[in-house]
């Protein structure tokens, strides 16, 4: 199986980051590199941490276990990353938030996406031009937290049979409260390349930071 990584960042306060390798992305703190990215970048809102924030009284943070589903011969996949460890986490989790001191992206939450194509054919993902198909929603402000706008350009990642790629969305909380969640496929469609294409159902997962 052929494999690929991406990263992702969503950063303290940048409104706009990039990365010096290969073609890049970036809109409101948030940078995906690797080919077939698209070019055209706008601003967006990010979730920026404060300079100075006080973690000497650690929030918990819970983080529910891998949520994964199949839709038009594709497998899609979000998991959380213990962000000290590296390590997947694989049941349902309650940590302390730390400041993201101990890794040099200096987050305190890492989501790993990953897609695989399950098909012997090539099949083609459609996406928004002007930002990564990931949402984060924070249900105690009933809104979409990240990014902001909202595209209506898109572009096409093209995944060869049985290949699989992983994106990795480092992100940084601060230390209130926040009922939250990560969504895949938003506004995401796909087809093969005859076909027309179509939407998948929302891929979430679920986390919470506890005062």
């Amino acid at each position: 199986m052929m494999s690929k990584i991406y990263t992702l960042f969503c950063i303290a306060m940048l409104s706009l980051c990039c990365i010096a390798c290969g073609e890049n992305w970036s809109a409101g703190g948030a940078t995906i590199s690797g080919t077939g990215d698209p070019n055209n970048t706008q601003p967006g809102n990010g979730n920026g941490a404060t300079d100075g924030e006080d973690f000497s009284v650690q929030p918990d943070l819970k983080m529910s276990a891998p949520v994964r589903d199949e839709c038009q011969g594709i497998q899609r996949e979000l998991t959380f990353i213990d962000p000290t460890q590296g390590t997947p986490i694989d049941v349902e989790t309650t940590q302390k938030l730390t400041d993201g001191s101990s890794n040099n992206t200096m987050s305190n939450m890492v989501v790993r996406l990953t897609v695989t194509n399950l098909t012997r054919q090539e099949l083609i993902e459609e996406q928004p031009t002007c930002y990564v198909p990931i949402s984060m929603y924070n249900h105690l402000q009933k809104e979409r937290f990240f990014p902001e706008q909202y595209c209506e350009s898109t572009y096409r990642v093209t995944y060869a049979p049985n290949e699989s790629k992983e994106f990795y969305i480092h992100h940084y909380l601060s230390k209130q409260a926040m009922d939250g969640e990560w969504r895949y496929g938003e506004e995401s469609s796909y087809a093969n390349q005859n076909g027309t294409f179509s939407p998948c159902d929302i891929l979430s997962i679920q986390f919470s930071v506890i005062e």
